[in-house]
């Protein structure tokens, strides 16, 4: 039986970060920005900003300002996320897809633009940067090998590492450049050690998931979402805020994030309940407008493990899961999440130096008896 040696460890080690470094590095910088795109993007562009003494208008007149510019077409609408932001909506025809920035107070639409490229928003941009390279569909992919690369470097660090407490704190800056670099990488890893291993397996899985799906496609959801006794009825014709308002009073914890309408007469509000770690959005109800029929429902809360472990990647791989518990956790948590993103891209750093650090001196060795 072939014993792999530890020093095969530290070559495949030195070779992960060697080969994937300098993408690493983009990818996980950006990932750190992305924890606060929101912010970025309410710093960054006026357009999005809004004022509360103003007031909200109703929900059904900010449904109906969008269907009266872009009639008979599906949308979304995305609620303000706090009270000093405008409202967001997505409008769907075939392909295409417009991205509608609305005025709470008014409902005027203050900007409607089509989303081609990645260029049209500050937090669109980083994003597509961080998830893709800018690279559409292969570049997730690409990420998403980024990811296990991590993973096994992660792995591999496990059996080359020695004296794990004293490397945590140890750094000797008079012993030369190497050994300076070489501690400062050990604490590095051993302090963001299972942050790198939430990252790596969350963004290998995120990344990589349109390939998989694509070689082993799905199975088909099938309606209802959960036990027909929770499905329900509300007066018809049921409208988008009757709908909303109608459910506050069912479920009173649950927080509505997007409200979607269809030409068809389909109605499904997507949202949150308070506490739970799962992706935004991840509880939703159906409905049909013209019956006021509530077709199927989802809770989060009661998702099988399958689902419930899905569900936990996305907030776990961004650190917006802390604002569940309040805005203080929200932004204590999503502070740690920006940190720890950082050490795998210090990590490819001191790394690189190191391997220059060696090749030099193997270079200057043999002609030392010249």
């Amino acid at each position: 039986m072939t014993v792999v040696t530890r020093a095969a460890f530290f070559r495949l080690h030195s070779w992960l970060g060697i080969v994937t470094g300098v993408g690493l590095l983009l990818v996980a910088w950006t990932g750190s920005l992305v924890v606060f795109n929101d912010e970025i993007e309410w710093v960054l562009d006026p357009d999005v900003r809004a004022d509360p003494a103003r007031g909200i208008a109703p929900l059904n007149d900010v449904v109906a300002a969008i269907q009266h510019r872009h009639p008979g077409l599906r949308l979304e609408l995305h609620p303000q996320i706090g009270p000093h932001w405008v409202h967001v909506a997505y409008v769907y025809e075939g392909r295409t897809q417009r991205m509608l920035l609305i005025d709470p107070a008014t409902a005027a639409i203050r900007r409607d633009d089509a989303m081609d490229g990645y260029v049209f928003s500050y937090s669109y941009f980083l994003r597509q940067l961080h998830v893709r390279l800018l690279m559409g569909y292969w570049g997730r992919v690409l990420v998403g090998a980024f990811g296990v690369t991590l993973l096994l470097s992660v792995l591999t660090s496990l059996r080359i590492y020695r004296e794990w407490f004293r490397s945590l704190v140890r750094l000797r800056r008079n012993e030369g450049r190497r050994i300076f670099h070489m501690d400062l990488h050990k604490a590095i890893g051993l302090w963001s050690l299972l942050f790198n291993l939430v990252f790596a397996v969350t963004g290998a899985v995120l990344g990589l998931e349109n390939l998989y799906f694509r070689l082993w496609p799905p199975a088909r959801e099938e309606a209802p979402l959960v036990a027909a006794a929770q499905v329900f009825t509300m007066p018809p014709p049921l409208s988008p805020g009757a709908f909303v308002d109608g459910l506050s009073r069912i479920d009173p914890t649950f927080r509505p994030t997007a409200i979607g309408v269809s030409p068809d007469g389909a109605l499904v509000v997507h949202g949150d309940h308070p506490g739970v770690l799962a992706a935004e959005g991840a509880s939703r109800f159906e409905a049909r407008a013209d019956a006021g029929v509530v077709t199927a429902t989802r809770d989060a809360r009661r998702e099988r493990w399958p689902g419930y472990l899905y569900n936990l990647l996305d907030p776990l791989h961004f650190g917006y899961f802390g604002e569940r518990w309040g805005v203080a956790a929200g932004y204590a948590v999503e502070l740690l999440w920006f940190v720890a993103g950082l050490a795998p891209g210090a990590l490819a750093i001191t790394g690189g130096v190191m391997w220059t650090i060696r090749r030099r001196r193997r270079t200057v060795r043999p002609a030392a008896p010249l």
